[in-house]
């Protein structure tokens, strides 16, 4: 209810990650089940297939998430001073090579932030989250390429060139 709240009272995407609980059916999380939230689940493109451990939907209610999928595996992101990792997942000193969605869900939040930047130059008014997922329809990558299904949702965005 806080994220319909948020897209609807505010006017703000929210992009939420779907969850790492498994390609098992009904496993999408709170808040990703939101109506107008966008879940994101986790691409593996290392071997160009869903990351295993990314939740799938419908929602309980037989809503189709995720939404979307991004790059989820073996992202590299800053690494805090406080927490510590195995060595084999460190890049350097100040980077960790990390998995799951909630790598994912950036990733996707950047694309939406390039399409609004474009949007708006091109078109001079704020594109709606219906503009958004036209565009991914169009321009993104469709794994499914009939219809949103539980699995990808609509499939991977890409950033407008």
């Amino acid at each position: 209810l806080a994220v319909d709240s948020i897209v609807k009272d505010r006017g703000v995407w929210v992009f939420i990650a779907a969850g790492n609980s498994g390609n098992y059916p009904n496993t999408i999380n709170v808040p990703a089940v939101s109506r107008l939230g966008f879940a994101v689940g986790a691409w593996d493109p290392h071997y160009d297939r869903l990351a295993p451990f990314s939740s799938l939907g419908p929602t309980i209610d037989g809503r189709m998430k995720p939404d979307f999928v991004g790059a989820g595996v073996m992202v590299v992101s800053t690494k805090s001073k406080y927490a510590s990792f195995p060595e084999e997942l460190m890049v350097g000193d100040y980077y960790v090579a990390l998995s799951g969605t909630s790598m994912a869900a950036p990733a996707v939040a950047g694309v939406a932030a390039c399409f609004i930047e474009y949007y708006v130059y091109w078109f001079k008014s704020k594109p709606s989250l219906g503009d958004f997922v036209n565009y991914v329809l169009a321009n993104g990558r469709r794994i499914n390429p009939l219809y949103k299904d539980f699995i990808s949702g609509y499939g991977v965005p890409l950033a407008p060139r």
